[in-house]
């Protein structure tokens, strides 16, 4: 008898834990969406993908030179027809390794699209883009963030931003986020003992903030192996919490840069001192535990007593306990989403199931939406993690993504499993789900590893729904998208 052992990892962050080498074989493409319309199929890890009410914008790694250049593709397609709305644009930013977080999106550089602007953010030493002469250098080689920016209806270039001090080389982290036609971003350099937080206009901008750049202290020295961060735009504040081994967090006056508050949420759920690079969480995405609104904190806390879902208002010190979820979910492995329609959905990624709450603590609906194996060739087994759930009107898009497979098999005589991965369009403070699909995929254990196929929501505008597909075999990401009635 023989077991083998080895990670898989799906090009999308999906972050795992125990997998198996695998031969995949994937079906064909079915109906599984009611599908407007695809884009052709680019070899893309991963894409970012934005929109704003006419568009969908798609920001597609090309390739990465022998000297650290990374090039992009920028491309803008109208929500209804696909079509182009204006050709594509090329970009390079050189020394790009930057490792950026932007709501799930994990990539080397983020994309937002607001206030009549669309604008690329990435960290390098020099920033380029076809059709214009020459390329802009930071000063003495140092790499900073770059804001790059096009008209978003025409496709015209408009100035270009960079921060005024250099973040580090060598795969600084950043955390970004966008609202009110302001970008903030917060980038942690390796072993650096701040967090630097800058803010850029993005288009005609809100006059609720300014452009400023600042550091915070909210790293022990020297960080922790395991540490993320959650950054957030709202009500004229910019926020940001540390997350991992510690958590502090930060409230700054988004006009100004100045301090309002800097304290540890009481109870905030950090991850186990025995948790390191190597068994981080398993979510979609990175684990976020908190989000902020207005002056209160939403956050999953833990103490002697259980899990709980909390309230934290920063200018009183007040913390409310709104739910208690102990027995419910597994901290480690959950996402916290706060929609636009004011539901606080618990997203327990590993057990595959979501909690819906209201931001007063009352119960609204919970569901479970779990990959499910259903036959096998010999003693096999699969499991899924359900990503956060992707906001489209008062709708939520949920369903879960492919994680890991095990089995046992003697000599070369490897067994197949078939599963299907489910997909689902629910209320957002009902839970009733108005549309619900699935696919089915068929593995057979070997010592060749291929992603199998995924379908992974990205952004929603009206009742369309962008997701990246992935067929499988190394065959390349291919942007689609949903209209739903």
């Amino acid at each position: 008898m023989a077991t083998r052992h080895s990670i898989l990892a799906i090009l999308v962050g999906v972050l795992v834990a125990v997998a198996i080498v695998v031969i995949t074989l994937p079906a064909p493409v079915s109906n599984v969406l009611p599908t407007a319309w695809s884009a052709a199929s680019r070899s893309c890890n991963p894409c970012a993908v934005t929109s704003n009410a006419q568009d969908v914008f798609e920001l597609d790694l090309v390739n990465i030179t022998s000297n650290g250049t990374f090039n992009y593709l920028l491309n803008a397609y109208n929500w209804s027809t696909g079509d182009e709305a204006w050709p594509s644009v090329g970009l390079g930013i050189g020394d790009g390794f930057a490792f950026f977080q932007s709501g799930q999106q994990l990539a080397y550089a983020a994309l937002f699209a607001d206030a009549g602007a669309v604008a690329v953010v990435a960290i390098g030493n020099s920033a380029s883009v076809a059709g214009q002469s020459g390329s802009l250098n930071s000063s003495a080689g140092a790499c900073v963030v770059w804001v790059l920016e096009w008209n978003s209806s025409a496709g015209s270039a408009l100035p270009t931003q960079q921060s005024d001090s250099s973040v580090g080389c060598g795969l600084p982290q950043a955390y970004v986020t966008a609202s009110d036609g302001w970008i903030a971003v917060a980038t942690l350099s390796p072993f650096a003992a701040n967090v630097r937080l800058s803010t850029f206009p993005l288009g005609p901008a809100s006059p609720a903030y300014e452009a400023w750049s600042t550091n915070v202290s909210l790293l022990p020295s020297p960080p922790p192996e395991v540490l993320f961060a959650a950054i957030s735009l709202s009500g004229g504040v910019v926020s940001l919490s540390t997350m991992g081994l510690g958590a502090r967090t930060a409230v700054l006056n988004g006009s100004s840069g100045r301090l309002i508050w800097e304290g540890a949420i009481p109870d905030l759920y950090t991850v186990p001192e025995s948790t390191n690079s190597s068994a981080i969480p398993q979510t979609e995405g990175l684990p976020r535990y908190i989000v902020q609104a207005g002056g209160s904190f939403y956050f999953i806390g833990n103490d002697t007593a259980g899990v709980f879902l909390d309230r934290f208002d920063y200018s009183t010190n007040m913390t409310a306990s709104l739910a208690n979820l102990t027995g419910r979910i597994d901290p480690l492995n959950c996402q916290l989403t706060l929609t636009t329609t004011g539901v606080l959905v618990v997203t327990d990624a590993w057990n595959e199931h979501y909690w819906a709450y209201s931001t007063a603590g009352s119960p609204l609906w919970n569901l479970s939406l779990s990959l499910r194996q259903t036959s096998s060739t010999g003693a096999t087994n699969v499991g899924g993690i359900d990503f956060s759930p992707v906001q489209a009107g008062g709708d939520l898009l949920i369903g879960s993504v492919f994680s890991w497979s095990s089995s046992n098999y003697e000599n070369n005589n490897y067994p197949s499993s078939t599963w299907t991965v489910p997909l689902a369009l629910v209320s957002s403070s009902t839970g009733v789900v108005s549309w619900r699909s699935s696919y089915t995929q068929t593995e057979t254990l070997g010592p060749n590893a291929f992603s199998p196929e995924t379908y992974l929501p990205m952004v929603a505008q009206g009742p369309f729904v962008a997701f990246i597909y992935y067929p499988g075999s190394g065959l390349g990401w291919t942007l689609t998208v949903a209209h739903f009635s």
